[in-house]
């Protein structure tokens, strides 16, 4: 049937509307407003959250202006909310920002009658998410600045980094700033928010999307791996590539690699490893990252596509390097040391974009979200006589 095309894709490929804000090309990558992600990886993150919100980009004056409110918006944050986030200390760093979230919108407290006026939200959100962020990791109230600071310089003073922690969690933010509209946290985060809910629960939603093993721990299990790398490497003396074989050949997934759109290699990728060759040009992960970034494609290409092809499988279609493949190594070479920090980190950059794009869709006036799920499941006859009667409700 025509109506079965889609059926248990997870939606796939298929349009459900646009995004104002970035867009994934399959040849060219990332873009925000049209313009790589390779030219704006050195913007303060603060800039990228204000061209999302105006779908502009902002001049000098615009730009002061905004930060101005950033700090005064900082300085009504409600730092009690910290306390209620790290009640429980063994919790996830993870479970305690989106906590974070849902207390910043019961503080927040829900627009009346009509249309939700998220604008407001938005900018709360670009002014608090470094503070939530840094309670959450921390699990102890941060100290507002007085001034204005980046978001990278907030999270550095907080866990006592340097200064070239807080420029690369900088860079970290902007490449991960937005993703388009269709990625699992930014459409959750959407979908509750056509119900017209209090916007920093919409990003609650989307954040525990984020929170999944499928979503958001990408760059987690790609530093394990180049661990793993190491360590076998260290202990067997093979190469690389020999490892790769036998990954391969026992089916073992290579973690970093591909992508549901890129079919080439991920210009973010290619801005992580540039950054990698500055800031830890001599640690052994980078050089286990960097056999693997050429060595997994090369042996997709010479062996294990003929060998799936052979079998009569599927062709691997972008062995490549994707944004993960060696961020999780530059963190936790920088001071990192528990993983579990990443996706909080992801979240730090992406919620502001996610808010952004709620703004938008709540201006045009974007339906409820509602995809139509056809019934596949038959009829089921009910069970007769004394079988029937065990199911029924104590007063009938």
């Amino acid at each position: 049937m025509a109506e079965d095309i889609h059926k248990n894709i997870g939606l796939r490929g298929v349009i459900v509307g646009s995004s104002f804000t970035s867009d994934v090309n399959p040849d060219t990558g990332v873009t925000y407003l049209g313009i790589p992600i390779f030219d704006l990886y050195d913007l303060d993150v603060v800039a990228v959250y204000l061209a999302m919100i105006n779908r502009n980009w902002p001049n000098a004056k615009q730009m002061a202006e905004f930060k101005d409110d950033v700090v005064r918006r900082r300085k009504n944050f409600p730092l009690e909310i910290c306390d209620i986030m790290n009640a429980i200390p063994e919790a996830h760093p993870m479970e305690k920002m989106i906590q974070g979230l849902c207390l910043a919108g019961t503080k927040r407290g829900r627009y009346t009658t009509g249309r939700p006026q998220f604008l407001e939200g938005v900018k709360e959100c670009v002014a608090w998410m470094p503070l939530i962020c840094a309670a959450a990791i921390t699990g102890k109230r941060p100290a507002v600045p007085s001034t204005y600071q980046s978001y990278g310089q907030i999270m550095a003073d907080e866990m006592k980094m340097s200064s070239k922690v807080g420029r690369f969690l900088d860079q970290f933010c902007t490449v991960h700033a937005d993703h388009g509209g269709g990625n699992l946290s930014t459409f959750i985060a959407k979908a509750a928010g056509s119900g017209h809910v209090e916007l920093w629960y919409a990003l609650a939603a989307g954040m525990i999307g984020l929170y999944g093993e499928r979503h958001g721990k990408a760059n987690q299990q790609s530093l394990a791996e180049i661990l793993d790398f190491h360590q076998r490497m260290q202990s067997s003396g093979k190469s690389a590539k020999e490892l790769i074989k036998e990954n391969f050949e026992k089916e073992y997934p290579m973690f970093g690699f591909g992508h549901a759109v890129l079919r080439k290699e991920d210009p973010r990728a290619k801005i992580f490893y540039k950054l990698a060759e500055e800031l830890i040009p001599d640690s052994p992960l980078l050089a286990v990252a960097k056999q693997l970034r050429t060595g997994w494609p090369e042996f997709v290409e010479q062996v294990a596509n003929p060998t799936r092809a052979k079998e009569g499988k599927s062709q691997i279609q972008n062995p490549y390097p994707n944004v993960d493949q060696v961020s999780g190594a530059i963190l936790y070479e920088l001071g990192f040391k528990d993983p579990r920090m990443f996706t909080v980190l992801f979240g730090l950059a992406r919620n502001p974009c996610i808010a952004a794009q709620l703004h938008h869709e709540a201006e045009d006036h974007v339906p409820l979200y509602r995809p139509r799920y056809p019934y596949t499941g038959g009829v089921k006859p009910l069970p007769t006589g004394a079988e029937y009667k065990a199911l029924l409700a104590p007063s009938a």
